[in-house]
């Protein structure tokens, strides 16, 4: 069980890089909603890597 929500946190950093590299990419940009959604995104993932980090290990 333990591979598996390591597994799962790997995708989620990924994800996280993903989202960085258009922030980065878009901030000289004036779509400021595409910013939001980004940012909305980048703080939903974080959230859940938060919440994985605080969750006892699971019994197998």
């Amino acid at each position: 069980m333990r591979e598996l929500d390591s597994s799962s946190v790997h995708r989620l950093i990924d994800v996280l890089s993903t989202i960085d590299h258009e922030l980065r990419a878009i901030r000289t940009g004036t779509d400021t909603e595409e910013r939001i959604t980004l940012i909305r995104s980048k703080q939903a993932v974080l959230r859940e890597l938060r919440r994985r980090k605080h969750r006892p290990p699971s019994v197998v």
